[in-house]
């Protein structure tokens, strides 16, 4: 099983797996802690499910994915549409 590591402090990172089409790939977070902004969840890092505190708006089109928490840990497919990984 491939794995990738992804780095809290970069945009937008290749897995450098790929998949053949017709393959169902199942993606998930293994570990780590980070936090998008300082100043909420009273400063705690939190994990993939993102910060449990703050839900990105709809209005709020600089982030990937929005009506899901504010840090989630996001995934795209060949540059596709972006989706929760949690």
């Amino acid at each position: 099983q491939p794995t990738a590591t992804v780095e809290a402090t970069q945009a937008w990172q290749s897995s450098g797996v790929n998949v053949p089409p017709g393959i169902e790939v199942v993606i998930a977070y293994q570990s780590g802690q980070w936090t998008a902004d300082p100043q909420t969840n009273g400063g705690k890092l939190y994990d993939a499910n993102g910060c449990p505190d703050v839900i990105v708006p709809a209005d709020q089109t600089s982030y990937p994915v929005t009506g899901a928490h504010m840090g989630v840990l996001v995934g795209r497919i060949a540059g596709g549409r972006p989706f929760v990984i949690g």
